[in-house]
């Protein structure tokens, strides 16, 4: 298990894995280079993002770049894409036993839920900046009834 960033609950969460008796299967990183992320998911067998609130959380993204499946909470921004597009299902709330049921059958599927190389190109077109940005510009002209000036290419 890779435990990331560090917000203040490193040493709490270091004394419970070592009173659990599983403190030598957690990785504390702390903050992960942008650059080395890809890697951490792409070794993973499942991403979790169990978030009290996500206004988008770009890391389940991540993870099905990177065809890792993802268990997320409907507090999630992404989660309806994720879930949409195949890289990943919702776990309703946040309670211990939920989670545990939904890591569980994770792991007991014969299939163990990848994401196919499909779904993972999919997300990379769908999530591009520029598409992303395209989609906005859109939302904004229906919104206001016209097109903003352009300010330069997208591209640019």
């Amino acid at each position: 298990m890779i435990c990331g960033p560090d917000r203040g609950q490193r040493a709490m969460l270091e004394r419970l894995a070592e009173e659990l008796g599983v403190r030598r299967q957690v990785l504390f990183t702390g903050n992960i280079a942008h650059e080395e992320l890809k890697h951490f998911f792409a070794a993973a067998s499942l991403h979790l993002a169990p978030s009290v609130i996500d206004t988008f959380n770009f890391s389940i993204i991540q993870a099905g770049m990177t065809q890792t499946f993802t268990l997320a909470t409907e507090r999630v921004g992404a989660a309806y894409w994720m879930e949409q597009m195949g890289s990943g299902r919702i776990v309703a709330g946040r309670e211990p036993e939920a989670w545990g049921r939904a890591v569980a059958e994770h792991v007991a599927s014969a299939e163990r839920r990848t994401i196919s190389a499909s779904v993972s190109e999919a997300l990379v077109a769908r999530f591009r900046p520029d598409a992303v940005a395209a989609e906005l510009l859109a939302a904004i002209e229906r919104k206001i009834g016209f097109a903003p000036k352009s300010r330069g290419s997208l591209a640019a």
